[in-house]
């Protein structure tokens, strides 16, 4: 459970559960605030939020997700 939380902790949060790992390509989106309720282990999700309803920017990296603005 996040509220008005940064982009940057929150995927640092999710990366300390996950081996696929999210990445925050730059600052701007990095302190992007984001509240919301996602499972630990469920990364797409949240990268689909983050897109759907912050308008920042999915790309797969491997088997990394980054994140950007």
């Amino acid at each position: 459970v996040f509220d008005n939380r940064t982009i940057a902790d929150v995927v640092a949060e999710f990366n300390r559960y996950n081996t696929r790992k999210l990445i925050v390509a730059d600052r701007k989106a990095a302190q992007t605030r984001i509240a919301g309720t996602f499972r630990a282990d469920n990364i797409e999700a949240f990268a689909n939020t983050a897109h759907r309803v912050l308008g920042l920017k999915v790309e797969k990296r491997g088997a990394d997700i980054a994140i950007a603005n």
